[in-house]
């Protein structure tokens, strides 16, 4: 039998989802994972970096051995439009610039609305 995925409802003014993308993995970008992870959403996490330029900053986020835990993918070393797909809300880290190409693509995709750069308000909405 298929397990339905989670959703995770964000308040009134976001759609409820299931399956988020994190643009940029700094701290922000990682407290974010951890956050959605937490809560037993899947994410899918894209930086430019290599995965040995973001392990310098520490480990990247991964899924707790918990049943019903988020699991999470990531896409390194560039932001390919495919990285859209499948994903309910895209979180955009305050140092990713809001020209790349992967930003238009997601407001062709109608994902416009929801793609948000306040990360740390995120993070509390979905910590609460």
């Amino acid at each position: 039998m298929k397990e339905e995925p989670v959703r995770l409802s964000l308040g009134p003014d976001l759609p409820e989802v299931s399956r988020v993308g994190v643009l940029g993995l700094a701290r922000s970008g990682r407290a974010a994972v951890t956050a959605l992870l937490e809560r037993g959403v899947d994410v899918v996490a894209t930086d430019a970096r290599s995965r040995e330029a973001l392990s310098a900053e520490g480990e990247l986020p991964g899924p707790s051995p918990e049943p019903g835990d988020g699991s999470v993918e990531y896409v390194l070393e560039g932001h390919p439009e495919s990285f859209l797909d499948g994903i309910d809300l895209l979180i955009v880290s305050p140092g990713v610039p809001t020209s790349i190409p992967v930003l238009w693509a997601a407001r062709a995709r109608a994902i416009a609305k929801p793609v948000m750069d306040h990360v740390k308000d995120i993070v509390g909405l979905i910590r609460s």
